[in-house]
């Protein structure tokens, strides 16, 4: 009940305000709400592009630390391979290198 009467109260007052508003400015009223609805427009738009230029911001930047990542990853991956490599090498050259020093001592 106490709803419906609130309802009610706003109803009436939002009918006194447009009485007034008629009686001051001869009805322009409909003339401000086009002009409102065309701002709220504009706004919407000016979100719109706002989020998209964001998510493309967000996306540019993942991206681009994906692929940081992803080179940091292989240049890692690389260089302990090449690493990897050497020692082996290392190894065999010095073992070639004993064999030798034995052969020569017998």
């Amino acid at each position: 009940m106490e709803e419906k009467k609130k309802k009610k109260k706003k109803k009436e007052k939002k009918k006194k305000k447009k009485k007034k508003k008629e009686e001051e400015g001869g009805g322009g009223e409909e003339e401000e709400g086009e002009e409102k609805k065309e701002e709220r427009r504009r706004r919407r738009k000016r979100r719109r592009k706002r989020r998209r230029r964001k998510r493309r911001r967000r996306r540019r930047r993942r991206r681009r630390r994906r692929r940081r990542r992803r080179r940091r990853r292989k240049k890692e991956e690389r260089r302990k391979r090449k690493e990897e490599e050497e020692e082996e090498e290392e190894k065999r050259e010095n073992e070639a290198e004993e064999k030798e020093d034995a052969k020569k001592r017998k």
